[in-house]
């Protein structure tokens, strides 16, 4: 690594201003200009600027990581249990409702799984991140095995 020598010969007032590189209003014996003043100086030097997380986004995220998680549990719950061989006997449209509801799940999971993703995302608080992970996962478990809950009774059917 090569070392420089440098040597200061002079030291002299500003003459304009470091933040905006203006001069009109720059008062050089203060050090300070006007149009800069108001700005918040710390925000601006400090290189990591925290954006505080959004109240609606993490609520938004909350309700759907809840339904994603209850309805995947529920799709789980359905075919561990004998309540599989039940649905059988249920007429076409429930089938379909269980289908539609599962392929809604699914796309919802999806979706919050790719928004909850980085892990350092600012808009959601980390607790949210953390369960909506989990939860979308839950919920693709789930409504992938309740996409296929309905396929007998329909194969049934026809």
């Amino acid at each position: 690594m090569k070392q420089w020598n440098f040597k200061i010969t002079q030291n002299k007032a500003p003459e304009r201003c470091e933040i905006c590189h203006q001069t009109d209003m720059f008062d050089r014996q203060t050090n300070l200009c006007i149009r800069c003043s108001a700005l918040p100086i710390e925000q601006l030097t400090n290189p990591i600027f925290i954006i505080s997380p959004s109240t609606s986004a993490t609520s938004i995220a909350a309700v759907i990581a809840t339904i994603c998680f209850i309805v995947g549990v529920i799709d789980i719950n359905t075919l561990s249990t004998s309540r599989l061989s039940m649905l059988m006997y249920s007429p076409t449209s429930f089938y379909i409702k269980i289908f539609i509801i599962n392929l809604i799940n699914l796309v919802f999971s999806l979706a919050l799984f790719n928004w909850c993703k980085d892990k350092h995302n600012d808009r959601l608080t980390y607790q949210v991140v953390v369960w909506g992970r989990i939860a979308s996962v839950i919920g693709m478990i789930g409504s992938g095995a309740g996409l296929i809950i309905p396929l007998p009774g329909l194969f049934v059917r026809f």
